[in-house]
């Protein structure tokens, strides 16, 4: 098994964003990816397409985790630790919240003992729709009745990513959410203006990027963004 690279968890790598931060950050050469899936059939074929398209095969291997089944994430952060020893770097992709503060918690032991340069890092998948402040603000292009279900877990993964970010700034790592923006896939029926690809660069950004660290750690930083007209530069959303 591969030690020399950053050995790299990505969830829900199978399809949308996570297959393309997958993509990405397994051809930059300096990471062995792990793409996670819950399906085994179905993370063979996203590992088989990335390959397809140009990944190196000795860049990835698929793995079989659910993030919303608590045996599934403890077999495979068994996995992990047996063939690897050790973990570089969790991007956590799920909906559930409860599902990311489980599986940050299971392969925790595992990020403690990298002791690579450019690793110990754990990012999760988040939204600007998540901020309070924007959801509140008298001329928000997305008030707060929208789309409410799915913002709430995305406004609760953030504070899992602050209690994260918080209990291991010492240890120096580095934790943050990352907004990809709005992106067409299908969680959204596929309406968002941006591709999956673009959205997943701003999750390799903040995982390649070492000069992002103290923008990324404990908040939830976005690259520029213009939705319904409305431009964000690139930084932070208030919470």
């Amino acid at each position: 098994m591969p030690t020399d690279k950053l050995i790299t968890l990505i969830t829900a790598s199978n399809q949308g964003i996570g297959y393309h931060a997958a993509a990405q950050i397994a051809a930059s050469g300096q990471h062995y990816v792990l793409a996670g899936a819950r399906d085994k059939t179905k993370g063979q074929r996203s590992v088989d397409s990335l390959i397809s398209e140009g990944v190196p095969s000795e860049n990835v291997e698929p793995v079989q985790i659910d993030v919303d089944s608590n045996d599934s994430i403890s077999a495979a952060a068994k996995v992990v630790e047996e063939n690897f020893g050790r973990l570089d770097y969790a991007g956590v992709y799920n909906t559930n919240v409860f599902g990311a503060a489980v599986t940050t918690e299971a392969f925790l032991p595992l990020l403690r003992k990298s002791t690579r340069p450019g690793g110990k890092k754990i990012l999760f998948v988040s939204s600007g729709t998540s901020s309070l402040s924007t959801a509140l603000a008298p001329d928000s292009v997305i008030p707060a009745h929208m789309h409410s279900n799915y913002r709430s877990s995305k406004t609760a993964e953030n504070m899992v990513m602050a209690g994260f970010a918080t209990l291991l700034k010492d240890e120096g790592f580095l934790v943050g959410a990352i907004c990809p923006g709005f992106c067409g896939t299908n969680l959204n029926g596929y309406q968002g203006p941006k591709k999956a690809e673009d959205g997943a660069r701003a999750i390799v950004r903040a995982a390649t990027e070492e000069g992002l660290r103290e923008a990324v750690h404990g908040k939830l930083w976005h690259q520029k963004e213009e939705v319904f007209g409305q431009v964000w530069e690139e930084g932070t959303y208030d919470w």
